[in-house]
């Protein structure tokens, strides 16, 4: 169909009624809804910061992601 990508994009937009409805379409069509993350990055959990790297396809540390997930390491920046 051609719709999965543009909904995606939709999905991780600023407009929060359309990024509602897109996800509603993805989930109703069967599709991954990508998770959008808060754009105030030190309140990410171990979790967002996993989702991140996979997102932005970052395969050297993707392989780090599942074990810091499992530990619950927390990442701190002086």
């Amino acid at each position: 169909m051609g719709a999965v990508a543009p909904l995606k994009k939709v999905v991780m937009g600023k407009v929060k009624l359309a990024s509602k409805l897109a996800a509603r379409a993805l989930t109703i069509m069967d599709e991954t809804v990508p998770t959008v993350l808060s754009p105030r990055v030190p309140l990410w959990t171990t979790e967002d910061v996993s989702c991140w790297i996979h997102q932005v396809k970052c395969y050297t540390l993707a392989s780090y992601c599942q074990t810091a997930v499992a530990v619950k390491v927390a990442y701190f920046i002086d």
